[in-house]
């Protein structure tokens, strides 16, 4: 492989982890799961004192660190809700509608 197939290669990758990023966000934040703070310029989600496990969660490859085993999952910003609906980390906001 060329100097150039590599290049390619690492700006399809980049094209692709910004994706994710904007998908896992905007899903998060209409599912009304907000994040208590950023880290590494936006390259990690933290979640502390919402409940426990503490988590984080990195929108770029859509993984998530179990803060309190240590424990790294996968799955995208779905799989994370789902996930902590389950643990109580996350109790969703109901959306009402006013008339």
């Amino acid at each position: 492989m060329s100097s150039e197939d590599f290049e390619g290669l690492r700006e399809a990758k980049q094209t692709r982890h910004q994706s994710w990023n904007r998908l896992n966000r905007s899903t998060l934040t209409e599912a009304g799961h907000l994040w208590t703070r950023e880290a590494n310029q936006g390259a990690a989600l933290l979640y502390r004192g919402l409940g426990k496990p503490f988590a984080d969660f990195y929108p770029h490859t859509g993984r998530w660190k179990d803060c309190t085993t240590g424990k790294i999952h996968r799955g995208g910003a779905k799989a994370f809700l789902a996930w902590s609906l389950e643990h109580g980390l996350f109790c969703p906001i109901l959306k009402t509608e006013t008339s």
